[in-house]
């Protein structure tokens, strides 16, 4: 859910792409400068990845006695690759306890299970870069 944005639609090569804020276009604008340019390439728009499998579970709260849990996704605004290197990128105007979940268990498999080397955070005000092949599990 996005909160009070303005969907924004973008043309870009004979496509028209819807994006859910003004700030998302942006930066799409951005990377699509890029990629025109030979900077960036694969570019892809709301990849996938998968942070858990489902399963199913035993319990007294369904008359079967088993409950089926789906998965967990995240889908983040953009991917791209740079110099080598897997870049994802997430634009936000507001962090919501949901995304900061999903954040947490993406940066945890991001690089061992999806080769991402790079996460970036683009804000308002801030952009964060987060390197993926620096973690290290306790």
């Amino acid at each position: 859910m996005k909160y009070k944005n303005t969907k924004t639609k973008v043309s870009f090569q004979g496509t028209i792409y819807e994006f859910s804020s003004i700030a998302e276009a942006n930066h799409f604008n951005m990377l699509s400068l890029l990629l025109k340019q030979g900077k960036i390439s694969d570019l892809i728009l709301q990849p996938t990845y998968e942070l858990t499998k489902g399963f199913k579970i035993n319990t007294n709260a369904t008359k079967s006695g088993e409950s089926k849990v789906s998965g967990m996704k995240y889908t983040p605004d953009f991917s791209y690759l740079q110099d080598g290197k897997q870049i994802v990128v997430e634009v936000k105007g507001k962090v919501t306890t949901d995304y900061a979940m999903r954040k947490k268990l993406f940066l945890s498999i991001a690089y061992e299970k999806y080769g991402v080397n790079e996460f970036v955070e683009v804000f308002v005000k801030n952009t964060f870069v987060y390197d993926c092949k620096s973690v290290v599990k306790n």
